[in-house]
C-alpha cells in the first residue's frame, strides 16, 4: 500500500468509524416509558462530560505549570531588578532634589542682578536644566524598564492565581459528573431495572451487528481461520466469564453473552490477539471506549470497556501490540474487559481459538 493509499484508507476509515458510531446512537438511544434517556445513553453522556471535563482540566493544569516555570525563572532577575530599582530610584530622586534647590538659589540671586544679566542668567537656567537631567535619562530609562517588568510579573501572578481557581472549578465540576455516574450505575443494578438495563445493551450488540459493515476492510489474502489455536490472549489471566448466558447476580434469569469477560483493574494493558488493521477507535454506547481490529475475511476482534486507547484508525498492527489500558467505560460491573471475535458481523466462542496452556 503507497503511502497516499495508507491516508486515504485512514481518512476513509475514521469517516466509518464516525458514521458507525453515529447511526448506532440513534438506534440504541434507549428510550423509557416516561420519555426519558435509558441506562447506556445516560452512562455514555455522562463519561464523555467526564472525559470532556478531565481533558479541560489536564489543559489548565499544563498552563499552569508552564506559567509557574517562567514566574521561577523571573523570579532571581525580578529580584535584583527590584534592588536596582531602589538604587536608580534614590539617584534619580537624589538629582532633582539637588537641581530643585539649585534652581531656587539661582532664581533668588537673579533677583538682585542687573537686569540685563538677570535675563542672562534666566536663559542659562533653561539650558542648564535639562543638560543637568540628561545625566539621568539613562537611569530613568532603566527605571521605565523595570516598573514595565514589574506590572507584567504581578499581571502574570494574578493570571495564575485565575487559573488555580479554575483548576479548582472544573476539578469540581468533574467529581459531579463522576458521582452522577456512580448514581446511575447504582440505579441500574437495581433488580427492577435489570430487565431495561438487559433490553438496552441487547439493542447496543444488535446496532453494532448491523454498523459492522460499514467499516472498511482489511483486504489481506492471509486465511484467519488457519490461526485457530494459535491466538494470544489479550490479557494474562483466564476470563472471568465465558462465551454463553450469564447468570445475573441476586437472580434466577440469565443474560446474552457472546464474548468472554475479564473482570481485571483498571490500567491493565490489552493486546491484539492477532495482527490485523485497526478499524475503530472511540466511544460506543453500551461497550465504552472500544477497539476493533479487522483481521481480514470478515473476522473482526472486539475490545470493550477500556480506559484508555493507545491506536488510532487505519494503523496496521502486529500480534500482541498494545490497544490500551483497561477500565470501565459503559460498564455497570466495574472495572472489565469484555472481549469478542466476530464472522460476517456476528460473534462466536473464541475459547478454542486461543492458545491452550
Amino acid at each position: 500500500m503507497t503511502w497516499n493509499s495508507k491516508i486515504l484508507f485512514r481518512c476513509a476509515s475514521a469517516a466509518g468509524a464516525m458514521l458507525l458510531v453515529l447511526l448506532a446512537t440513534q438506534a440504541i438511544s434507549a428510550q423509557s416509558r416516561d420519555g426519558a434517556a435509558g441506562f447506556v445513553e445516560r452512562l455514555d453522556k455522562l463519561e464523555k462530560s467526564v472525559g470532556e471535563r478531565q481533558r479541560h482540566t489536564a489543559e489548565l493544569r499544563e498552563e499552569l505549570e508552564a506559567m509557574t516555570r517562567a514566574l521561577r525563572r523571573e523570579a532571581t532577575s525580578l529580584e535584583t531588578a527590584n534592588r536596582a530599582r531602589l538604587r536608580v530610584k534614590r539617584k534619580v530622586a537624589e538629582q532633582l532634589v539637588a537641581w530643585e534647590r539649585a534652581d531656587r538659589e539661582l532664581r533668588r540671586a537673579a533677583r538682585y542682578l542687573p537686569p540685563g544679566d538677570a535675563a542672562d542668567t534666566q536663559v542659562l537656567l533653561a539650558r542648564a536644566e535639562p543638560e543637568a537631567l540628561r545625566g539621568r535619562m539613562d537611569d530613568i530609562g532603566v527605571l521605565q524598564t523595570i516598573e514595565t517588568d514589574v506590572r507584567r510579573t504581578r499581571d502574570r501572578v494574578a493570571d495564575r492565581a485565575g487559573l488555580v481557581v479554575q483548576i479548582a472549578q472544573s476539578a469540581g465540576d468533574t467529581e459531579a459528573a463522576e458521582a452522577t455516574r456512580e448514581k446511575v450505575v447504582e440505579e441500574a443494578r437495581r433488580p427492577q431495572n435489570q430487565k431495561q438495563v438487559d433490553e438496552e445493551l441487547e439493542r447496543a450488540d444488535e446496532a453494532l451487528e448491523n454498523s459492522l459493515g460499514m467499516l472498511l476492510k482489511n483486504e489481506t489474502q492471509r486465511d484467519f481461520h488457519r490461526l485457530k489455536g494459535t491466538l494470544l490472549p489479550p490479557v494474562a489471566n483466564g476470563p472471568t466469564f465465558g462465551y454463553g448466558p450469564r447468570k445475573q447476580k441476586g437472580s434466577m434469569s440469565y443474560v446474552r453473552h457472546t464474548g468472554l469477560t475479564w473482570k481485571i483493574r483498571s490500567n491493565t494493558p490489552v493486546k491484539t490477539v492477532a495482527s490485523g488493521v485497526v478499524v475503530f477507535a472511540g466511544r460506543f454506547e453500551g461497550f465504552g471506549k472500544m477497539i476493533i481490529v479487522d483481521h481480514g475475511q470478515d473476522y473482526h476482534s472486539l475490545y470493550a470497556h477500556l480506559g484508555s486507547l493507545d491506536v488510532e484508525v487505519g494503523k496496521s498492527i502486529g500480534r500482541g501490540t498494545v490497544l490500551g489500558k483497561s477500565g470501565e467505560s459503559g460498564s455497570f460491573e466495574g472495572p472489565k474487559l469484555y472481549f469478542e471475535l466476530r464472522k460476517d458481523g456476528k460473534p462466536f466462542d473464541p475459547s478454542p481459538w486461543f492458545i491452550q496452556r
